[in-house]
């Protein structure tokens, strides 16, 4: 579900339990903000989230992957409308709490949230 909102965007895409990135993407167009979001797809790797994320945008022409800001494990629930953070990313390092709070607390409004960055590493 890609739901976005003037300054943060969510690209999730799955419901369950996978891997996230948070990144800063950058527009390939002068003046336009850069977005702060939130990638989870259903695959093995941090990076492999990264890497399909960065083909996706490129073959689109709009954005770019400018930084990615930390990672870890997301469990999206659309029956329960919760969604629930922890753990970190073994090669991007612990995203910030209160940025991942922010970006999901405005793209899903009303939602249950339970956001917490551990030292939990799912490989």
């Amino acid at each position: 579900m890609d739901v976005s909102s003037s300054q943060y965007r969510t690209f999730i895409r799955h419901n369950g339990d996978e891997k996230y990135i948070v990144a800063r993407l950058a527009s390939t167009e002068e003046g336009v903000e850069d977005l702060l979001a939130i990638i989870s797809e259903p695959l093995y790797y941090h990076s492999d989230i990264y890497d399909s994320f960065r083909n996706e945008l490129a073959a689109e022409g709009k954005w770019r992957i400018a930084k990615v800001m930390g990672g870890g494990l997301m469990t999206m629930d659309e029956q329960t409308t919760s969604i629930k953070t922890y753990g970190r990313s073994g090669g991007y390092g612990r995203p910030d709490r209160d940025l991942v709070e922010a970006i999901l607390r405005t793209c899903y409004p009303g939602w249950t949230l339970d956001i917490t960055v551990t030292s939990y590493i799912r490989d």
